[in-house]
């Protein structure tokens, strides 16, 4: 404005007496507009030493000042952008994570004309610690100096602010890769990056990204070695388009995802792009960008002769860990691709698989294939190979395919070596799931029973009892009223089959189905009192090997019966649902003997009553007396009387209180995590067994701390439960 005037010395002497606190100092560079007092603060000094980070007021925490200095340099870059260059120009990075926000926000306001000016400075501020304080304000900058043409600095800023560390992974000599800030601001920097470095980089931008994808391989493998990471990509990246079963996180998968997608923008510019991208990323050596290049080259409107060179590439065809990206882009591109390209293609289909594979049939069964086997295996490989063209195919071929078909079912995701994480050997199901959906009830409880791993034919894929019984479970989930009245059949059954009948019962309950608890609940008092021995004579890939896993689906199944759902258990099976609930809480696990052993694993004693018998019981238990209580309510009881209008309860949680009894840390953990519930349930209970429940007993020391840890750490703060507790409160703070 013209208004504005530069400060007289006068008034900056008493500046610089004024602003000694930060406080002090805030106040002024906040309110101050005046772009004529720029130059004259630089003159005294006051840009030339901006605050360090501090010890902060907790033992070992570190303040880091702002510097309002900073503020005021940002809403002047687009006035006075030669003043502001000026004072940029001489700043040095900073170890203050503030401090470097404003410089860049600064050098990122400033008008185009300038920007270059600044640019070896940003590459400079980027080094600097705490890049999460910084990475938006960074990716900022970066951004202008590509468009400023400033490509070369763009690239120097973005390496430094996207560089990459290993630290150990939870598995032997593997490690996890990491960026200087956390994951989710990692894809967001990225995301912001990726289009303008191409846009404005071209190649350039594709091989940054292309690298650092091409580090973190190096940085993940054992012993920083890429070639065994690399190679199992297809494991913990089954796709390199985004697809659901690409179910992990973190940085190395947001860097398959950023380098597929600027080689995917830039090959859309024609086909000189496109050449150069295939070209380049082949010639990374890695496994994941040569996925990389058959994705781009299948998804590209341009670019026939390189697909059909691809398809054709015996390589390619042969090589496993390219099957999902090979077969994408034959199935895009098959119908444009040459007539020879196309024949080597089915060529290979008819020779078939290589048989040498026999070698590892005979290491995992300990004999030869049989023909029919072979035969069958040779089928199926065939099938799968030629539906990757199947909408491509007419006339004979289309004929064999559908002919393979007849023989051998549908392809299911032939494309995949791993699907939902599910390995290939030991966890199929014989028979399609799809299928057995139109079968009755007796008709698949009969192939349950009937069937058996030794009926395997394809000798490939050993089915197994476990993947049988997943497949049935996604049946039963579909037609629950047809299957509940069989339930006590299915005590019958394997073991596995039974787990699986009771988790589609708990998926359909939680899911809002509402069927009779009548029979399911008469399968589940035999499952109780069936023995849990192990069978020596089972191995454990093939099924369950006792009957642990399916009495723990017992009580999930049971909790959610216990719900205040459509779907509960009604009210009138009260007796029935007791009985089985009680013997489970008489469950062996968990021991306490082993529970120091699943701490140092990582397993909580919260976590761990979850997932064994007799910790799940306890929780259910209060969920019972839950239950009862508004079942009681809805009737129009007066629920005040407590446990006296459920005493089986009150049995049960006073004998598990009793450490002579029930040592567990788990078991213990579960007062502490329904504490604010048994007091609704019963307080006059909770008020005369607080001394239980919280020992003073040194000896029981561990017992108190459990479940204090796992109420003060699991439960809502309730006013009304914090009288009573005021002393365990006290004593905790003490």
């Amino acid at each position: 404005m013209s208004s504005w005037h530069q400060p007289t010395n006068e008034e900056l002497t008493r500046l610089a007496s004024f602003v000694g606190h930060l406080e002090s100092r805030s106040y002024f560079f906040d309110r101050l507009e005046n772009p004529e007092w720029l130059v004259p603060l630089k003159e005294r000094g006051f840009f030339a030493n901006p605050p360090a980070p501090r010890p902060g007021s907790e033992p070992g925490s570190t303040q880091f000042p702002h510097w309002p200095e900073g503020r005021y340099l940002v809403r002047m870059a687009p006035r006075v952008p030669d003043a502001v260059a000026s004072v940029l120009k001489d700043l040095p990075g900073s170890e203050n994570p503030a401090v470097t926000r404003s410089l860049l926000e600064a050098a990122g306001a400033l008008p185009q004309e300038y920007v270059r000016r600044t640019g070896h400075k940003v590459v400079d501020w980027v080094k600097g610690p705490h890049a999460g304080y910084f990475a938006d304000e960074a990716a900022s900058a970066i951004g202008r100096l590509l468009e400023a043409g400033a490509v070369g600095q763009a690239d120097r800023a973005a390496r430094a602010l996207l560089s990459l560390r290993s630290s150990p992974d939870s598995r032997p000599s593997w490690q996890r890769v990491e960026g200087r800030f956390r994951d989710w601001q990692y894809g967001r920097v990225v995301d912001t990056l990726l289009p303008t470095f191409v846009d404005e980089a071209g190649l350039k931008g594709v091989k940054l990204f292309s690298w650092l994808l091409g580090k973190a391989l190096r940085l993940a493998g054992p012993e920083g070695q890429q070639s065994e990471w690399d190679d199992r990509s297809f494991w913990w990246r089954p796709a390199v388009e985004d697809h659901e079963q690409n179910q992990e996180h973190g940085v190395r998968h947001v860097l398959v995802s950023a380098t597929r997608d600027a080689a995917t923008r830039y090959a859309a510019a024609g086909d000189s792009a496109l050449d150069e991208t295939i070209r380049h990323l082949e010639s990374r050596c890695s496994v994941l960008h040569r996925r990389i290049a058959l994705h781009v080259l299948a998804n590209a409107s341009h670019g026939a002769d390189l697909a059909g060179e691809r398809i054709r590439d015996r390589g390619l065809f042969d090589d496993h860990r390219l099957r999902h990206e090979y077969a994408e882009l034959v199935r895009r591109r098959y119908g444009e691709v040459s007539t020879d390209a196309q024949q080597a293609y089915f060529e290979r289909v008819e020779a078939g698989p290589d048989l040498e594979e026999r070698r590892h049939w005979t290491e995992f069964r300990g004999s030869e294939p049989s023909a029919a086997q072979q035969a069958e295996y040779v089928g199926r490989w065939q099938r799968d190979r030629l539906s990757f063209a199947s909408d491509h195919l007419t006339g004979d071929l289309a004929a064999r395919y559908r002919q393979l078909v007849a023989d051998f079912g549908e392809p299911q995701h032939p494309d995949f070596l791993v699907w939902r994480g599910n390995v290939m050997l030991g966890d199929t199901s014989p028979r399609d799931k799809n299928e057995m959906a139109e079968w009755s009830p007796t008709k698949l409880i009969e192939y349950l029973r009937d069937w058996s791993p030794e009926d395997n034919t394809d000798w490939m894929k050993d089915h197994s009892k476990v993947g049988l019984g997943r497949a049935f479970k996604s049946v039963v989930e579909g037609r629950v009223s047809e299957f509940v009245p069989y339930s006590t059949v299915m005590g019958s059954l394997d073991a596995t089959y039974v787990r699986s009948f009771l988790e589609a019962l708990e998926a359909a309950s939680k899911g809002g189905v509402v069927f009779s608890w009548v029979e399911p609940l008469k399968l589940m008092a035999v499952v109780a009192r069936c023995p849990l021995c192990a069978d020596d004579e089972v191995a454990g890939w093939d099924r369950d090997c006792d009957w642990r896993p399916t009495r723990q689906a017992l009580v999930w199944l049971l909790q959610a019966g216990f719900s205040d759902s459509d779907s509960r258990i009604t009210f009138d099976l009260r007796e029935a649902a007791w009985r089985v609930l009680e013997l489970l809480t008489k469950d062996p696990e968990p021991v306490a003997g082993r529970e120091k052993t699943d701490v140092d694993g990582g397993i909580d004693p919260h976590h761990r009553s979850n997932n064994t018998v007799r910790g799940s019981a306890l929780r259910a238990v209060v969920e019972y007396a839950l239950w009862c209580r508004r079942e009681l309510d809805a009737r129009g009881d007066e629920t005040g009387a407590g446990f006296d209008l459920m005493p089986e309860v009150r049995a049960i949680l006073e004998r598990h209180l009793d450490p002579q009894i029930e040592p567990t840390l788990t078991v213990r953990s579960v007062y502490g995590r329904w504490l604010p519930w048994l007091f609704l349930l019963d307080e006059d209970w909770v008020l005369a067994n607080l001394g239980s429940i919280f020992p003073t007993d040194p000896a029981l020391a561990g017992l108190r701390d459990v479940a204090w840890s796992t109420y003060i750490g699991w439960c809502p703060a309730y006013n009304s439960v914090f009288p009573p507790l005021r002393s365990e409160y006290e004593a905790a703070v003490d």
